[in-house]
């Protein structure tokens, strides 16, 4: 057999401790850390998708909400409403009928969807606000869902009134 002294015993255990931690770091340690880093990772991704759907959920809900609102709304309006008509008698109400220079009517069809968009767009010219308010709170308060999509106002002159033009928007029913 092989005299090794002591000292070089003791530098062969070292040796060989050294290269079982090396193995045990190389091929026990690093995996397990590389599989929680991953895991860890992984788990930040889920929550941020989790965060994600609930957000998503939630803008669902409210879009859901909305459009049963807008279904009553469509339930509520006349069947025989006609955008024209309303818009004509409430100016008229207002008493903006002298002040009309025109109406113009309009219609189109919304693709896949049992509704058709009706517009008119009416020019009042020489009006004041204080014709033109009740006139704009009238259209918008109203249960058929008519609302005020554009308005342009000008200064007719230095007396104050003005020339406004307004595009006036509702959603209705097909007719069958």
């Amino acid at each position: 057999m092989i005299n090794v002294s002591r000292r070089e015993k003791y530098a062969v255990a070292i040796a060989v401790i050294a290269v079982c931690i090396l193995i045990l770091v190389q091929y026990v340690i690093t995996p397990f850390n590389k599989k929680r880093d991953r895991a860890g990772r992984s788990l930040k991704v889920k929550t941020e998708q989790l965060h994600e759907i609930k957000s998503l959920k939630s803008e669902y809900d409210t879009l859901f909400k909305e459009k049963s609102a807008g279904s009553r709304q469509f339930n509520r309006q006349n069947r025989n409403f006609n955008l024209f008509s309303f818009v004509n008698k409430t100016a008229k109400n207002a008493k903006l009928k002298d002040n009309t220079q025109y109406t113009k009517p309009s219609t189109k069809k919304i693709k896949d969807s049992p509704f058709i968009r009706s517009n008119v767009e009416i020019k009042f010219q020489a009006i004041d606000l204080k014709q033109l308010a009740p006139f704009i709170y009238s259209l918008e308060n109203s249960s058929n869902g008519v609302y005020v999509k554009k308005m342009t106002v000008s200064r007719k002159n230095k007396s104050g009134l003005l020339d406004v033009v307004t595009l006036i928007e509702t959603l209705e029913k097909k007719k069958e």
